[in-house]
């Protein structure tokens, strides 16, 4: 996934998080994963902040950060138990290769909280790419202006 986004051309990441930006902060609110009255007024002032095309300023990425960890808490809540799972192959000469697991059980509600958490860290994820891309291409026109 990082690669994808690193080797990406700038106007197709850029499309992207505008795209994905829109999506979230529409689907956020109507998702119904927060868990309280508190948790709905901050994910509103976040979707309302970057609706409409305002998520390319710089440090919106570290806006994410507050939903995430919101979101990892209503998680906590949902989870069910945890089961150790084997994720590997089974060689013929070796035996089994890979390693063990510890794997998180949730809730339906707890599923719908965590394709949600890892939406946004992967949107994150693109607008820290897309900010260091940008301060980059900033820092070689400002060099090459000399």
């Amino acid at each position: 996934m990082n690669k994808d986004y690193l080797e990406m051309p700038l106007e197709n990441l850029c499309a992207k998080i505008l795209f994905d930006l829109e999506a979230a902060s529409d689907g956020l609110l109507s998702a119904d994963i927060a868990g309280s009255a508190h948790d709905r007024a901050v994910m509103a002032r976040w979707a309302a902040r970057v609706r409409g095309g305002g998520g390319l300023r710089h440090g919106v990425s570290a806006t994410i950060t507050p939903i995430l960890a919101l979101l990892q808490a209503e998680m906590d809540e949902e989870t069910r138990g945890y089961r150790n799972v084997f994720e590997g192959h089974l060689d013929t000469e070796e035996g089994p290769v890979g390693h063990v697991v510890r794997r998180r059980f949730l809730t339906e509600r707890g599923e719908r909280i965590r394709a949600w958490h890892d939406g946004l860290r992967r949107l994150r994820h693109m607008l820290q790419v897309a900010e260091a891309r940008l301060d980059a291409e900033r820092a070689v026109n400002r060099r090459m202006a000399r």
